[in-house]
């Protein structure tokens, strides 16, 4: 009966100790699972924290961003003004010399050219006045974009002066 029973007691040991390994293989499973878990937390804390620092500079840019749209508009609506205010300037001035010019006008020049003055001589193929420096610079408009310069169509126009004399 004893060797029964310390058979018995050897296959509760046996038993308890392959339970004892499956739980100690469990625990350090759920071990590594809570390591795992707590380095997730760790790096979701982290990467919530760049998170919000990124959420923070873009308000910020966007503030800035705001500002200088508002500059921008504040500058686009000013330059508006002084072209229309210059446009009205150069009118009034080319106003104002075309009446000195009429007032300054010699009696009995009635086939004048209101830029270029009196009518001297017609060539045919060109006329010649006489103008009034102040009147002619003042109303003559003056080609301020030039055409970009081109080697090849410079030469051909060269050669084509040279050609006609």
């Amino acid at each position: 009966a004893k060797a029964v029973a310390a058979s018995e007691l050897e296959k509760q040991v046996a038993q308890l100790t392959g339970s004892l390994q499956k739980a100690k293989t469990e625990l350090e499973h759920n071990t590594g699972k809570l390591r795992l878990a707590e380095a997730s937390r760790q790096e979701a804390k982290r990467l919530q924290v760049q998170l919000d620092n990124a959420k923070e500079r873009l308000e910020r840019e966007k503030q800035t961003a705001s500002q200088v749209q508002t500059e921008a508009d504040k500058l686009r609506e000013a330059a508006q003004w002084l072209a229309a205010e210059r446009a009205e300037l150069e009118q009034a001035n080319t106003d104002l010399l075309q009446e000195a010019s009429a007032l300054l006008k010699p009696k009995g020049a009635g086939d004048d050219h209101p830029t270029f003055g009196a009518l001297v001589q017609d060539l045919g193929h060109k006329l010649i006045y006489r103008s009034d420096p102040i009147t002619l610079l003042a109303q003559t408009q003056v080609w301020r974009k030039q055409r970009a310069f081109r080697p090849a169509r410079a030469e051909k126009i060269a050669l084509s002066k040279l050609k006609s004399k």
